[in-house]
């Protein structure tokens, strides 16, 4: 653990309580001022939109051509979860304009039933969708987007209706960072093993659309906020993917931003959570990557756990550093506990105990999160 969290954590509670208000009247300060921000694109595209995360992206997919036109955000009504039956339409993938299918029943209900799980900060970005489409190809777990002025969310079909088992859903994505191209949610032996416990009855759904509501309040708030370096040119398009990673490390994270706790630049963290294997940390568009190796494996996790990512999946860009914390700050509480670790053979690695540690992250997404957020 990086020492300024040892430090905290051997003070008593009566210092802890007395550091948090502290540095929530600061955030305060430093967040009431209006900000410039900038969003940077990766150079990985669909034909329809720019991937601003794997899992998030900035465009409007061919499937909202034939989505009901009827439909409108509409914020500031009580009643979000009513709206949930009439947007949630069934498509085959996103990158078609088909018309919605059959009213998707088994869909409807597990998400009516998350709505009743989630706390009042998520469930109104059920108000703000105009769309949830439930997706039968999907090569993500989810995905958010937002694109002309709206957002929308899409689910994996075999996430949202069936009853997935989270440690074979998350396992299986956890061992795509050491090369495993096994079945979906199919786990090796031999690759970290996941163990995911906890009191919510939707486990793994909770857990993935709590990370994609995440982005979404992220890019209509501006958590990750970054400029220009000054005295660079940062106007350049990029057509490859050096390109995009030389552009990334012109943007700086502005002063007070999520992104100023743990990243240096667009692209690479910080000094204190800069790793010797985090080059060669990714899950999704590696192609001309060096993957790691299971024989790296141990390694890997033991200097991954000096950083103040609180996995894996949030040490890959800024975007899903907070949307992973988003997921711990809402479901690793005393509601729904979850514990998150992580099994390598040699040790085990508490996830759930490591978000717990990161005083200034947890006090800055609480004061995120209990602000007055705006709803795409």
């Amino acid at each position: 653990m990086p020492g300024t969290f040892s430090l905290i954590i051997r003070q008593g509670t009566g210092y802890r309580a007395a550091m948090k208000s502290i540095y929530l009247i600061s955030l305060v300060l430093l967040l009431s001022s209006p900000a410039y921000s900038h969003t940077p694109a990766t150079a990985e595209k669909l034909t329809w939109a720019t991937h601003l995360a794997p899992d998030f992206v900035i465009g409007t997919p061919p499937a909202l051509k034939n989505a009901p036109k009827t439909l409108t955000a509409w914020v500031g009504q009580e009643d979000c979860r009513a709206r949930i039956s009439q947007i949630t339409c069934t498509v085959a993938d996103l990158q078609h304009d088909d018309v919605c299918g059959e009213k998707n029943q088994k869909a409807i209900e597990n998400l009516e039933h998350l709505y009743d799980l989630l706390q009042k900060p998520l469930q109104r970005v059920f108000c703000s969708l105009p769309y949830i489409f439930v997706v039968d190809k999907m090569d993500s777990l989810a995905m958010a987007g937002s694109g002309q002025g709206t957002s929308f969310m899409a689910i994996s079909r075999s996430l949202v209706e069936s009853g997935l088992e989270a440690d074979a859903v998350l396992g299986w994505k956890e061992q795509k960072i050491f090369g495993s191209e096994l079945p979906r949610y199919e786990v090796s032996k031999d690759g970290p093993q996941v163990s995911i416990r906890g009191k919510s009855p939707l486990q793994i759904m909770q857990y993935v659309v709590t990370h994609e509501f995440g982005h979404i309040l992220d890019f209509a708030n501006g958590a990750n906020r970054f400029y220009c370096a000054p005295g660079e040119d940062c106007s350049a398009k990029p057509t490859t993917t050096e390109e995009y990673y030389a552009l990334q490390k012109k943007f700086l994270p502005e002063m007070g931003s999520w992104s100023s706790l743990s990243w240096k630049n667009g692209y690479e963290p910080n000094d204190q959570n800069m790793f010797p294997l985090w080059s060669r940390l990714c899950f999704y568009y590696c192609e001309g990557r060096t993957k790691l190796q299971l024989s790296e494996m141990h390694d890997f996790y033991v200097q991954f756990d000096r950083t103040n990512f609180v996995t894996t999946y949030a040490a890959t860009n800024p975007y899903d550093d907070f949307a992973e914390s988003t997921a711990f700050y809402f479901m690793a509480n005393a509601d729904f506990d979850l514990q998150y670790r992580i099994h390598t053979g040699k040790a085990v690695f508490f996830w759930d105990w490591r978000w717990h540690q990161f005083t200034k992250k947890n006090n800055w997404i609480e004061l995120f999160y209990e602000g007055d957020l705006k709803y795409p």
